[in-house]
C-alpha cells in the first residue's frame, strides 16, 4: 500500500514537472526577444522629431493587397546604416542579438477569405488613421490595430450590396457575433430583434434583402396573437403602443373592423355586465369611445378608470 502511494507521489510529481516546462516553453515563446528595437510611436507621432508618413516605411506589395513590414532597405532611406559599412555598436541601437536575427511576426493585416485593397483606399486619400486611430500612439503595434468590421462600417454603412463584394468566402450559416454590428443573432434574437434593431434598420440590408421582414412577417402571426388575442388582448396592446400594429397592418386596418360594434357587444347581457369589462381593461374601451363616454350614462366617467 506504502509503495503504491510512493508509485503516485512520484507520478503526481513528475506530472507537475512536465506541466511546468510546457507552460516555461510557451510563456518563453511568446515572450521571445524579436530581435529588434523600434519605438513606433518616436517614428510616427506627428509632433515629435520625425513626424514620418506611414507610407514612408510601408509599401503595398506588388498586388496593392498587403501593406508590407519595412525591410534594411527602407530603413536606410532615412538611417545611414549600409550593411557591412558601420560599427557593430551602432547595430546594437536596433538589434539585441549578437546575430543580427529580427524575428518579426507577420501582423496578419486581414482574413485570408476578406477581398481588400490598400491602394485603392489610399489612392482615394484614405489616411491610415482612419482605419487605425491609436496605431500613431503605440510603441509597438499590436492585434488591436487591426480594424473589426465596425471600424469599416463608419465609412461602409447603410448601402446595401453583395457580401462578395469583400469576402470571397459566403458561410450562410455565419450570423453576426457580439462584437460585429451591436447585433448579435443569439438565442433571444428572434424575440428580441425588433429591439435590438430599432434605429439601425439598414444594418439589415448588409445581409438581408429589404423584403426579408415581410417574408416573415406577412405569413407567421406574432408570439402574441394567440386564440383570445381577437376577442380579449388585442385592444390592451393597441392602446399601449399603436406603432407596433403599423408593422404589419395598414392605419385603417383597425377601422375597417371597429366599425362595427364588437361581438361582445352584441351578447344580450352587455349592458349590465360591461362595467366588468370596463374595470377589467378600461383602456381597450378608448379604441372606438371617448374618455368621457362613460359620462353620458353615469357620473363616472373613462378618465377616472384610465388613471
Amino acid at each position: 500500500m506504502v509503495m503504491e502511494k510512493k508509485k503516485y507521489s512520484v507520478a503526481a510529481l513528475c506530472l507537475s514537472i512536465l506541466l511546468l516546462c510546457f507552460v516555461s516553453f510557451f510563456s518563453a515563446c511568446n515572450e521571445e526577444d524579436s530581435g529588434l528595437i523600434f519605438p513606433h510611436s518616436f517614428h510616427t507621432n506627428p509632433d515629435g522629431e520625425v513626424g514620418a508618413e506611414c507610407s514612408d516605411c510601408h509599401m503595398t506589395d506588388v498586388n496593392g493587397q498587403k501593406m508590407k513590414l519595412p525591410t534594411h532597405e527602407e530603413c536606410s532611406q532615412c538611417h545611414d546604416i549600409e550593411e557591412g559599412k558601420i560599427e557593430s555598436t551602432e547595430c546594437n541601437k536596433c538589434h539585441t542579438r549578437d546575430d543580427r536575427k529580427v524575428f518579426v511576426k507577420f501582423v496578419k493585416l486581414a482574413p485570408k477569405d476578406l477581398i481588400f485593397s490598400h491602394k485603392n483606399h489610399t489612392d482615394r486619400g484614405t489616411e491610415c488613421e482612419q482605419c487605425h486611430p491609436e496605431i500613431i500612439n503605440r510603441e509597438k503595434v499590436s492585434f488591436a490595430d487591426i480594424p473589426k468590421m465596425e471600424k469599416c462600417f463608419e465609412c461602409h454603412n447603410e448601402k446595401e450590396t453583395n457580401c462578395s463584394k469583400c469576402h470571397s468566402e459566403i458561410r450562410e450559416n455565419r450570423k453576426p457575433i457580439d462584437n460585429e454590428l451591436s447585433i448579435s443573432h443569439d438565442l433571444s434574437w428572434k424575440t428580441l430583434h425588433r429591439n435590438k434593431i430599432e434605429g439601425n434598420e439598414k444594418k439589415c440590408i448588409l445581409c438581408h434583402q429589404t423584403s426579408k421582414c415581410q417574408d416573415c412577417h406577412l405569413k407567421n402571426k406574432p408570439s402574441s396573437h394567440t386564440l383570445s388575442w381577437k376577442q380579449d388582448i388585442h385592444g390592451r396592446y393597441a392602446t399601449q403602443n399603436r406603432d407596433k400594429c403599423a408593422v404589419c397592418h395598414q392605419a385603417d386596418f383597425c377601422s375597417r373592423c371597429h366599425q362595427q360594434k364588437p361581438t361582445t357587444h352584441f351578447e344580450p347581457n352587455w349592458v349590465p355586465n360591461h362595467r366588468v369589462v370596463a374595470k377589467r381593461n378600461a383602456r381597450s374601451c378608448l379604441v372606438c369611445h371617448k374618455k368621457d363616454f362613460c359620462g353620458v350614462c353615469h357620473t363616472i366617467n373613462l378618465k377616472k378608470l384610465v388613471k
